[in-house]
């Protein structure tokens, strides 16, 4: 199942850039990275499957996609055609290990090193600083009945 286009946005770069590292970068590909610095925050939340809360430390700044890797971005890097729905700047809707091997083999293309964010990474980057809130989008609760289903979900919009 194609589940992972969303996911894709969250392509990981090395720091290879010198101690003074660039806010934002645009590599070979034309994928737009953003520099996440390195800290701390509270990850878990309420649901049983979210607990503990617990303080997780990211050690290494690092740079994250801002993006969806588009159908573009993907077939110059793998030479294949990533979903059945077609269009060039629309996601590349791939499975887990479509992703990862596509960051393999972007890593062998450019030198640099990409790979797939863990849990705590995604969650770190996704809060934007927003340290003491319930959820990564900040203290609202996303349901159907209140209006607010949002935030890397299919609906009939």
């Amino acid at each position: 199942m194609k589940v992972w286009s969303a996911f894709l946005i969250f392509l990981f770069a090395s720091l290879v850039f010198g101690q003074h590292p660039k806010d934002e970068i645009v590599n070979s590909v034309g994928m737009k990275l953003k520099l996440i610095p390195a800290g701390s925050f509270w990850m878990g939340g309420i649901l049983e499957s979210e607990t503990p809360v617990h303080r997780v430390h990211i050690t290494n700044p690092f740079y994250i996609g801002v993006y969806e890797v588009t159908q573009e971005q993907y077939m110059k890097v793998m030479e294949k055609k990533p979903a059945e729905y077609t269009g060039p700047d629309m996601p590349a809707g791939v499975t887990w290990n479509e992703a990862a091997e596509f960051c393999l083999t972007l890593s062998e293309k450019t030198g640099d090193f990409y790979r797939l964010p863990t849990e705590a990474e995604w969650e770190y980057a996704a809060r934007g600083g927003l340290e003491k809130k319930r959820y990564v989008w900040g203290d609202q609760e996303i349901s159907v009945e209140n209006g607010t289903l949002q935030a890397n979900v299919s609906d009939e919009s």
